[in-house]
């Protein structure tokens, strides 16, 4: 037993060395997604575009501003968000009764970018919120974030990698958003990313994202002349084992 116990007691001490490391370290790699994150929203309010940055508080500084949002926030756990604001879609509701009218105007609000870092995984998850209507449910499906990347050594964290992460989130943001029009490719690349969410390929979600829809499954049959039970059944099958 004393082996046993000496084989598990070595792994986990290691890890924990490792989360250790990764949370002393994480304030250091968390600026260089803060300046990045800024960088972009600059760029941004120079074209009338709102895109905002949420820091957490211990990682401000005095000629900075921390998120002071109401609502649900993590303990322990550290995010950085880089989000679109809200914005008038232009379209809406008038309602005419017997006693007056009432004017309902829609507004969107834009995707959200949480780059967070989980000190008891020593992970630095990415999460891609979409775009959605200000009075839409946050239960409904198409509301539900995705994990597009992650990464258990905060070194990954370096400027390249944040900005492959922003372009990213800008495609995201054009393929969820109203205001924006996506390409063919755009929508492909969400559906790809998606996909390759590891709770998706692990069934961790409610349901499993594909990336052809049944349609384009037909027409591919049709093409490839393969029977389309075969060809659904042999997706499914493939799906498990990612």
């Amino acid at each position: 037993m004393q082996k046993i116990w000496k084989k598990y007691y070595a792994k986990s001490r290691k890890n924990r060395q490792r989360c250790e490391r990764l949370s002393l370290n994480w304030p250091i790699h968390a600026e260089v997604i803060i300046n990045k994150f800024q960088e972009i929203s600059n760029l941004a309010e120079k074209n009338g575009v709102s895109l905002k940055v949420d820091i957490p508080e211990f990682l401000s500084t005095s000629n900075r501003c921390s998120s002071k949002q109401l609502g649900n926030h993590d303990l322990g756990a550290s995010v950085v968000s880089l989000r679109f604001g809200m914005e008038y879609t232009g379209e809406g509701l008038l309602a005419r009764t017997i006693e007056g009218e009432v004017e309902t105007h829609y507004i969107e609000i834009g995707a959200r970018l949480d780059v967070r870092f989980s000190p008891s995984l020593g992970a630095v998850e990415v999460y891609f919120w979409p775009s959605r209507d200000l009075n839409e449910s946050t239960q409904n499906p198409e509301s539900i974030p995705f994990l597009y990347t992650y990464t258990f050594d905060t070194d990954d964290v370096v400027n390249e990698w944040v900005e492959n992460i922003v372009s990213a989130f800008l495609v995201f943001n054009r393929h969820t958003s109203r205001l924006e029009r996506s390409s063919t490719l755009d929508n492909f690349r969400v559906r790809y990313w998606r996909f390759k969410d590891i709770r998706n390929r692990r069934g961790y979600l409610s349901s499993f994202q594909h990336i052809l829809t049944t349609w384009e499954l037909l027409v591919l049959a049709a093409i490839l002349g393969i029977p389309t039970a075969f060809l659904t059944w042999a997706w499914d099958k493939i799906a498990l084992f990612w």
